[in-house]
């Protein structure tokens, strides 16, 4: 007698490889927010499952529930992985305390000058730069969108003050400047405030 595997499992099998597939897919494109306020890894569990769960319903439509089998629990405990997902994963609600510090909203600077390849500094880091520099900077973070606002202490020019990224030029009569960046990302996360110090050469 063949033994036959229920239609349940099959159905969770299923779903379960094609949300593996997709989770890698989105994985692989890092900075992608669809879901406000829910960690990115999160978002990425959520929406596999989610997308999923479609194509597996979709399939079943298409060929008849029959021949491949009715999604019945299976489909159900998916759906509660991705309610899940995004409690957890969420920023405001979730039991692993987001909002208590423990999410890192700014990682770094990027840091672009003029012929020379992009470079990557943390906060706090000193920079050496000639009067007459000109280079752009933009905050690293994995949260969107992140507002921020920037400020020279000591007069270096910013072309803009209150975007992700912004262009600077050093001061023109000052040795050294602190250009200081406030990051909010929302969601009860709070403000971070972190800074780059400038040492102007002559």
């Amino acid at each position: 007698m063949t033994r036959t595997v229920p239609s349940s499992l099959l159905i969770l099998v299923i779903v379960l490889a094609l949300a593996s597939v997709l989770f890698l897919g989105l994985t692989a494109m890092p900075g992608l927010i669809l879901v406000p306020c829910v960690h990115p890894v999160a978002q990425d569990v959520a929406l596999s499952a989610s997308i999923a769960v479609v194509l597996t319903l979709a399939a079943s439509r298409l060929w008849g529930c029959a021949r491949f089998g009715k999604p019945g629990s299976a489909v159900g405990l998916v759906l509660l992985l991705v309610g899940l997902s995004l409690w957890l994963g969420s920023y405001r609600y979730s039991a692993l305390s987001f909002a208590g510090g423990r999410l890192q909203i700014l990682r770094g600077f990027a840091i672009t000058r003029a012929a020379s390849p992009q470079q990557t500094v943390a906060p706090g880091a000193i920079l050496s730069l000639t009067s007459t520099s000109v280079i752009g900077i933009q905050v690293l973070t994995g949260l969107a969108p992140v507002q921020c606002k920037w400020m020279s202490e000591n007069g270096g020019t910013l072309d803009s003050n209150d975007t992700g990224d912004t262009v600077y030029t050093p001061p023109q009569h000052s040795e050294t400047d602190h250009l200081v960046v406030l990051a909010n990302a929302g969601c009860g996360l709070g403000t971070v405030r972190s800074e780059i110090r400038i040492i102007v050469l002559p």
